[in-house]
């Protein structure tokens, strides 16, 4: 199916570990488990872990899943496969050779007559689609965070978000701004151009997936403004859409006309870069904070990002300088 099985045979013949052939069955409830072997979350750490810690390792869980998950006559069963697939994908990455079958794999399901498995493939697909993710936690996993991605799940099958209603702004975005302010952010130096912390900006983007959008006011803004940088680098598509993208780039520093094609944006993208650009710039020049902000808001391929960054630099730096609120 869409080409990998085939890249399957042949991933098989060359490394041919073996380890998830009996794993990932048991974790779906297709092979039976013995007595004192581990089941439920415990099996499922014990395949994740492995899988994180071993690159070669990867794709044989990947491609065992999707085995698995392809014409399994037991919708528990299937079920069941398709919450370790999103698992995994919320851990570690496939190669770039598998990835490309992956995901044909996975669009394909979005079209299936089940919502859930839908819901998923849309997860996975998320997921793999994150820029700048590293291909490893690089770190321990543990039993709390598989509980937590398995409660994760229930987030695609439910409506959308709800959205404040003055404004129709992704509640995440004040949430966030409101948590990097009370956090002392706007008085941080390089608020946005200092990384925060992997594990815990990876503990604070499953707290936010799951529904949890409470922030701890000592929290480190660079971790706050790590994640919200974060969820405007995966809004998909990016925030200035493909098909206005080139007209940004026209007019990088008329305000009238970047006012006029912002209000072509899509309602939740219009909000978010107007909500985004209302952030203060923490003593940072515009020009240093159109520099960071520039990838996220205007194109995610590379090429054209090198070819335009002037550009598209100005054009951040123009819509900086409009007032929003007068909006």
């Amino acid at each position: 199916m869409f080409q990998l099985e085939g890249y399957a045979q042949h991933y098989f013949r060359t490394v041919k570990k073996g380890l998830f052939k009996r794993t990932v069955p048991r974790y779906m409830g297709d092979r039976e488990v013995k007595a004192g072997n581990r089941s439920g979350d415990q099996l499922a750490l014990h395949i994740a872990v492995e899988a994180d810690r071993v690159p070669e390792l990867r794709d044989e869980v990947y491609i065992q899943i999707c085995k698995q998950t392809t014409q399994n006559p037991s919708p528990k069963s299937n079920g069941l496969g398709w919450e370790l697939l999103a698992i995994i994908s919320s851990i570690c990455y496939p190669t770039k050779d598998l990835e490309v079958h992956l995901v044909a794999y996975l669009n394909f399901y979005l079209g299936w007559n089940e919502e859930n498995v839908r819901a998923i493939a849309h997860y996975c697909l998320r997921k793999l689609g994150q820029k700048g993710r590293p291909a490893s936690l690089h770190r321990a996993i543990t039993l709390q965070e598989i509980v937590r991605y398995k409660e994760q799940l229930e987030m695609p099958v439910q409506a959308p978000p709800p959205q404040t209603a003055a404004a129709d702004i992704p509640l995440i975005l004040p949430a966030l701004t409101d948590a990097i302010e009370v956090a002392g952010g706007f008085k941080t130096e390089g608020l946005f151009r200092i990384s925060g912390d992997g594990a815990e900006v990876s503990r604070l983007r499953a707290q936010v997936e799951g529904g949890d959008l409470t922030f701890n006011p000592r929290a480190c803004p660079h971790d706050l403004a790590s994640l919200f940088k974060a969820w405007l680098r995966e809004l998909t598509p990016v925030v200035i859409v493909p098909e206005l993208y080139q007209e940004f780039l026209n007019n990088c520093d008329q305000q009238a006309k970047l006012r006029e094609l912002v209000a072509r944006l899509p309602p939740v993208h219009n909000k978010a870069l107007t909500h985004a650009d209302n952030v203060p710039a923490t003593k940072m020049t515009a020009s240093n904070i159109a520099l960071l902000f520039s990838p996220l808001l205007l194109s995610d391929d590379p090429m054209v990002m090198l070819e335009n960054t002037k550009s598209e630099s100005k054009a951040v730096v123009t819509l900086l300088q409009i007032d929003w609120s007068a909006s």
